[in-house]
């Protein structure tokens, strides 16, 4: 049982851990001349790619370890402004990178992706943060879930088979107490198991037990065992 608790203990840290365990990323989106890029689209290659939609010109978004390659497109009169880097996230903490973004000769509308043709989700409140490791969290957490019903399945069958298993023995305990007082209280180890044909081990276990329990006494005779009732 105490086994079974530190598994479990061991466990719940092991997944509060890893729901811990994530990168959070966040920063402000300019133009050149250092105006707040309202409504700039935002794209970072996570598995799947996201792309946010920056309606103050900030975001805030949560990435587990990686190498990660942030885009923004911004469009305003007839122009594009875009702006990349590449981030590299080596552990949990917080990263801050901002983005100045330049103008350059594209077509506004075949580049700049609209909201109801973007094939991949789009969180308009970019201040909720895109929890990607906290999915692979739940998904953890689900796994060591059905692990520990598995193990508490496991220890309850355990548990019923020693429960049998007890059970058993004590009708068979009493089967040998039975035969020998219907010999007068003395038989020999060689007639119980001619009378009850248990294993020459199965029979040692139980009168080593009766034995223990003080209900017979063992008394070597030659090469056999005399059982003698108490």
């Amino acid at each position: 049982m105490r086994h079974y608790r530190l598994l479990v203990a061991i466990l719940f840290i092991f997944c509060l851990v890893s729901s811990a365990l994530a990168a959070q990323l966040s920063g402000t989106a300019y133009t050149e001349e250092l105006q707040l890029a309202k409504n700039s689209i935002l794209t970072i290659n996570t598995q799947p790619q996201q792309r946010i939609v920056l309606t103050d010109g900030t975001y805030t978004l949560s990435v587990p370890e990686g190498i990660y390659t942030l885009s923004i497109l911004y469009a305003q009169e007839s122009r594009t402004y875009e702006d990349s880097l590449n981030v590299t996230v080596a552990n949990d903490g917080r990263y801050t990178y901002d983005f100045i973004l330049f103008p350059v000769e594209k077509d506004v509308e075949n580049e700049l992706p609209q909201i109801d043709d973007l094939d991949v989700p789009i969180i308009i409140e970019t201040t909720k943060i895109i929890e990607t490791t906290k999915n692979a969290a739940g998904l953890i957490a689900v796994i060591i879930l059905i692990a520990l019903a598995i193990i508490t399945i496991i220890f309850k069958k355990k548990k019923n088979n020693e429960k049998k298993i007890t059970e058993d023995l004590k009708e068979d305990l009493e089967e040998i107490l039975t035969f020998i007082k219907s010999q007068n209280g003395r038989a020999t180890q060689k007639e119980l198991r001619k009378h009850i044909p248990y294993s020459e081990a199965k029979m040692s276990m139980m009168l080593t037990e009766l034995e223990a329990k003080k209900k017979i006494e063992k008394i070597k005779k030659g090469r056999g065992n005399i059982i003698v009732m108490k």
